[in-house]
């Protein structure tokens, strides 16, 4: 049997204890744990804001308290994404009559990239029409939920919306009140639910009852007893001679009558009239404003004009006043003016609904208190003489 010296002896043991410890490490390497700090695990959302709100309840830039046939207003709305994921949105937009007929059917509307421009009553938007927006109120009013507009993480976009009421507005539609509202909606794409919503009310519209006193023709032309009053501004440019078999100034003449609103000779008297295709309701101060001269536009001579106001059954049967005064100066009738002045004529206050088939008729006389016969400017643009209900 060989012998095994110390030496061999010693090396086996050392042996031994190498291997025992590289067992035990590997062991302790599987049941000992450690933390690593450091790493954070978050959650994304959909996070849309319109004017810097979640919710936005007094937007009041497009409100207007007295529109009129041919005004518009504006404002800017300002999108952003405050989240940390690009997003997708579009917008609606609604409206609720607040009084009479309402205004939202008549707008036009416009979005732009630019700003609003002007001052009241016509602040209109600059810059070019934004693509896929609508040009009245109602759905997919910038953007629809098939036509979707993009927004980085961070990122704003800008839209000056305008609203106009039309020129050509019907006086049926004058007098009524809106509130405008828009509502966002915005999600991650693929869209499979609209994740976040904002709203935005508070855009008041109001509009006033305008009737405009127009000629019945688009040049010079003999006199008419009853002219068209209407609810759309004049266009014609020029001031025509509206009483050929009478004079040769442009515009109409009138002598002074004794007879007051019971005049019926039509070279002292004069009527406009508009028969309403649908029951309107009038409420508020009658004025009516009307471009004058005393005759060859004699700058010293005093005048005096009634003007009466009513609700008839055509032609003018059946009638119910709804409002008459006399203006007078007590010196020169156009304050030393050698051309055209406006005046009103305050009819109090009306509050009325006139049925459909039925008409409004104004009548103007120059009473004897004039000191001459006097001229009347209308049907232009430049003299624009109207009835407003406000």
């Amino acid at each position: 049997m060989p012998r095994v010296d110390s030496r061999q002896i010693r090396l086996l043991l050392s042996l031994g204890v190498v291997l025992g410890l590289g067992v035990t490490g590997t062991y302790a390497a599987w049941t000992n744990s450690a933390a690593v700090s450091g790493t954070a695990i978050q959650t994304t959302s959909v996070d849309l804001k319109v004017q810097d709100q979640d919710t936005v309840t007094g937007y009041t830039a497009l409100s207007a308290a007295a529109l009129e046939p041919g005004n518009s207003t504006a404002g800017v709305l300002t999108v952003k994404n405050s989240g940390v994921i690009p997003l997708v949105y579009y917008a609606d937009a609604s409206a609720t009559t607040t009084s009479g007929p309402g205004l939202a059917g008549d707008l036009v509307t416009r979005v732009t990239n630019g700003a609003p421009t002007g001052s009241p009553p016509a602040v209109t938007c600059t810059g070019t029409v934004v693509p896929n927006t609508a040009s009245s109120i109602g759905p997919s009013f910038v953007g629809s939920a098939s036509a979707r507009r993009t927004l980085a993480s961070g990122g704003t976009e800008s839209f000056c919306v305008e609203l106009a009421w039309p020129g050509s507005a019907s006086a049926e539609l004058q007098g009524g009140g809106s509130t405008i509202g828009f509502t966002f909606r915005a999600s991650t794409s693929p869209v499979s639910n609209w994740l976040d919503t904002v709203t935005v009310t508070g855009t008041a519209l109001d509009s006033v009852f305008v009737d405009y006193l127009k000629t019945n023709a688009t040049g010079p032309t003999a006199s008419s007893a009853t002219l068209p009053l209407q609810g759309s501004r004049p266009t014609l440019t020029t001031l025509h001679n509206y009483d050929t078999n009478r004079d040769a100034s442009a515009g109409l003449l009138l002598a002074r009558s004794t007879q007051g609103m019971n005049e019926s000779d039509p070279t002292r008297i004069q009527a406009w009239q508009h028969t309403l295709t649908a029951a309107t309701t009038l409420n508020g101060t009658a004025t009516v404003r009307l471009w004058s001269a005393m005759k060859d536009f004699d700058a010293v001579k005093n005048g005096s004009v009634q003007v009466g106001l009513y609700d008839c059954n055509p032609p003018m049967n059946n009638c119910v006043q709804l409002g008459a005064t006399t203006v007078t100066s007590s010196g020169g009738w156009s304050g030393g003016s050698s051309t055209w002045v406006a005046k009103d004529w305050n009819l109090g206050t009306v509050s009325r609904t006139v049925n459909a088939g039925r008409s409004l008729w104004i009548r103007v006389v120059v009473t004897a208190g004039s000191s001459d016969n006097m001229l009347f400017a209308y049907g232009t643009t430049d003299y624009p003489s109207t009835l407003t209900i406000k």
